[in-house]
């Protein structure tokens, strides 16, 4: 990899790990920024005048690089190449760039937010356990040093503890409802000593570091993606006291997945799919003959040129995870697997080898006849393709907060050496959609993905005619809900904590399914405020906020339903 490379690289990761903060007034750049610094700038050749200017023509290859990019925005527009060997005085470019971060950083709209005095307590004597070099701690330990702060309440000590996580103080992925849950007993203090865990499991060993008595669960977790407990437990044998909590986080970070299925009765050790780990072979199974066929359902995901670091591989954890419940056991492949889907269909996903930033997708009828293969059932190719969006829509959601994808077909009329692509959705609204001066008919396509058999289908079109009394009048701004559940503001604060998309549908959608509003789903993701909406008819509907309590305790959402009740204390 050159400069321009290695650029590219963790301006990518930035950007696809954070999320857009609100540009201010006088910031030059979006937020958030980006600093392109160039260092060793003495062990350039020449004299310093000569090395300078090196160091520039340099930059200026990396800053062409940058042109046309989607983060390209969030570069700081000017770039420094320092010399950073340790003599003094220092480097002037070191002097400047720091008083350039400063000034950077202080347009930044966090920037002046105030937080209590006990926390930067506690944030210091975080700062002293990482000077001891103690990389993580417990529960107790974390509530005991807040208790020397004054935190004694558990709310508020998990609030500051995930305060911390989102500035990437700290790593805890713990929750106030689930105290029994190792998530709870394990906080990160230092996130390279993490990633120098989980290297331990996710890297290539030599073979000569590989004891020998381990050597059948290397050689599966090799050729099958499969890793045994057994084997995690020797990676990590220097910390098995914090073995559950490390191993859940590695399940959290979507690298691991639990084989649901039972391979020996006799014993308890549990097995993990671990897809990013498999080698590429001579002996994969190549499957472009069966993507060529015609019985075969395909459709492509499209990132936009940029497909997004880790994401192909979070995605098949959350698909082999799914593949499983549904009855099947997965294979999988070096980026490829084959998905058990139903008795009857399976799907096989990889990276598209035509265009790298595509995952193509392929569905199939499993049982053969005489004359080949059945052709994929509507309902089933509706179901993978539902399967795919919530999969993708979490990892956003959760991870890659600004990954962008859209679902496409091949073009089928012309050079398919070019790899030319129709969007989806357009195909479903029409009966053939142009490509130059040819059209490309879509009867095909709407027969596997449109909504045009309604016994497969539950989607409503959404009309003035059938749409429920509640969303009719409902725009979408608070003030218009007529006869309220809960006072304004208390609904604004449940808002705020069901509006986005929970992983596991612990949201506004599991309130919408409650009133029997299924169907419009999709059309209440519409709304500025779906919540809103769903508690208007939950209002209008005659239930009341024990039934509302009700439904959310079913949902495990305990902190929407302390909120309602400490709200209840207050007035």
């Amino acid at each position: 990899m050159n400069n321009s490379d290695f650029v590219a690289f963790w301006s990518r990761s930035i950007y696809s790990n954070t999320t857009e903060n609100p540009i201010q007034s006088n910031q030059q750049q979006l937020s958030p920024p980006i600093f392109i610094v160039g260092t060793h700038r003495d062990s350039l050749p020449g004299n310093e005048e000569e090395r300078q200017a090196l160091a520039e023509e340099k930059l200026k290859d990396v800053k062409k690089s940058l042109k046309g990019t989607p983060y390209e925005r969030h570069v700081v527009s000017k770039f420094y190449a320092i010399d950073n060997s340790l003599r003094s005085p220092l480097d002037k470019s070191i002097i400047e760039l720091r008083e350039h971060i400063t000034e950077v950083a202080k347009n930044e709209r966090y920037m002046g937010e105030k937080i209590p005095l006990k926390w930067l307590n506690f944030l210091n004597k975080i700062e002293q356990l990482r000077h001891q070099e103690k990389h993580s701690i417990n529960f107790k330990e974390v509530n005991d040093l807040a208790a020397k702060c004054g935190i004694v309440n558990r709310i508020q000590l998990f609030t500051m503890l995930h305060f911390y996580h989102d500035l990437g103080n700290i790593i805890y992925y713990g929750e106030y409802e689930t105290p029994d849950n190792a998530l709870n007993d394990i906080i990160i203090l230092s996130s390279q000593w993490l990633i120098c865990i989980f290297s331990r499991v996710i890297t290539v060993k030599n073979s000569s570091e590989q004891w020998a008595r381990f050597a059948n669960s290397w050689a599966r977790l090799d050729e099958e993606g499969i890793l045994e407990e057994k084997l995690l437990r020797h990676l990590w044998h220097d910390l098995l006291e914090q073995f559950e909590g490390l191993l859940q986080l590695m399940q959290k970070f979507d690298l691991l997945c639990l084989k649901t299925s039972i391979e020996n009765s006799e014993r308890c050790d549990r097995v993990f799919y671990a897809p990013s780990l498999l080698k590429k072979r001579c002996e994969d199974v190549c499957v472009d003959d069966w993507m060529a066929s015609t019985s075969v359902a395909i459709l492509y995901i499209d990132f936009n040129g940029f497909l997004p670091e880790g994401l192909f591989h979070r995605l098949l954890v959350q698909l082999v995870n799914w593949s499983q419940t549904m009855g099947g056991e997965p294979k999988l492949f070096y980026q490829q697997a084959n998905l058990y889907v139903d008795e009857d269909h399976s799907m096989i996903i990889r990276i598209f080898p035509g265009k790298r930033s595509f995952i193509q997708v392929a569905i199939k009828h499993a049982n053969p006849v005489d004359s080949g293969y059945l052709q994929p059932r509507p309902d089933v190719c509706k179901q993978v393709w539902k399967q795919l969006d919530d999969s993708l829509s979490r990892i956003s959601h959760t991870w890659i907060k600004r990954s962008s994808y859209k679902f496409c077909v091949l073009c089928n009329v012309c050079d398919k050496a070019n790899n030319h692509f129709h969007d989806l959705n357009k195909c479903l609204q029409t009966r053939c959609v142009q490509c130059g001066l040819e059209r490309m008919q879509t009867d095909r396509i709407q027969m596997y993905f449109g909504d045009n058999d309604d016994s497969m289908s539950t989607v409503v079109p959404v009309t003035s005619s059938n749409m429920p009394p509640f969303l009719q009048s409902l725009k979408g701004v608070y003030q218009e809900i007529t006869s309220p559940l809960l006072p304004f503001d208390l609904m604004t604060e449940i808002c705020v904590k069901l509006d986005p998309h929970d992983p596991l549908s612990r949201d506004w959608r599991r309130l919408a399914s409650k009133l029997g509003y299924d169907c419009y789903i999709n059309f209440l993701e519409r709304k500025e405020s779906p919540t809103m909406c769903v508690m208007n008819g939950w209002s209008q509907k005659g239930l009341s906020i024990d039934d509302l309590k009700t439904c959310l305790l079913a949902m495990d959402r305990c902190d929407v339903v302390r909120l309602i009740d400490e709200y209840s204390i207050s007035t």
